[in-house]
């Protein structure tokens, strides 16, 4: 075999096995353990949302009052858009993992 291809199985098996074992702990209850993380998951994707949007919203402030012609407009178009993704991914997340 390739070392390429060592490194990839290698790098899978890392991945599921701590899962697997996880999975068994406690007899196996795989819903009830991922039911446990919702809330975790939702508080996470919120604060990294929000962060975001404070971000880009500084970024265009200063884009803005740098008066580059055209570069202020356009980081304006793409923080709203950016905000437009992020409500409709929070939007999906909180669609599959409603309770």
């Amino acid at each position: 075999m390739k070392k390429k291809n060592i490194i990839y199985y290698l790098s899978i098996a890392m991945i599921f096995l701590p899962m697997i074992t996880y999975a068994q702990q406690g007899g196996g209850d795989l819903v009830s353990k991922i039911n446990t993380w919702k809330a975790t998951l939702l508080l996470v994707s919120r604060a990294v949302i929000g962060l975001a949007a404070i971000g880009g919203g500084l970024h265009t402030y200063f884009k803005v009052q740098a008066d580059d012609g055209g570069s202020g407009k356009k980081a304006i178009g793409n923080f709203i858009l950016a905000l437009v993704f992020a409500a409709l991914l929070q939007g999906i997340i909180e669609f599959f993992l409603a309770e």
